[in-house]
């Protein structure tokens, strides 16, 4: 639980500009996600996934949060299926992102 409520912080750090800093926050997202493996804890990482792919979030913080979904839903795919409904928006923004790289994590 404690973990999972790290990641909005981790978030913020995968959109700092310092690649090193960036990296070490895409992994800690990687791990909190992968160990995620309750069935609340799932479910408790989907909405600090979902909001890191808000219009005012950086584009890294965008794509280290639409692999880790995309790895969650790989790992959890009743809970993530549950989500669809509040997925789908954050996804249909987040194909329209004006960076590239945004864009294609949506479909991963």
């Amino acid at each position: 639980a404690a973990a999972v409520a790290a990641l909005p912080a981790l978030f913020a750090l995968a959109g700092d500009k310092a690649a090193p800093v960036r990296a070490a926050a895409e992994d800690a997202v990687d791990q909190i996600v992968t160990s995620a493996v309750s069935w609340a804890a799932r479910r408790g990482v989907v909405p600090h996934l979902l909001e890191a792919t808000d219009a005012k979030c950086q584009w890294t913080t965008k794509v280290c949060a639409l692999r880790a979904l995309g790895e969650l839903s790989k790992s959890a795919p009743k809970q993530v299926a549950a989500a669809v409904p509040d997925i789908i928006p954050a996804a249909s923004y987040a194909v329209s992102d004006a960076k590239p790289q945004v864009r294609v994590f949506t479909f991963v």
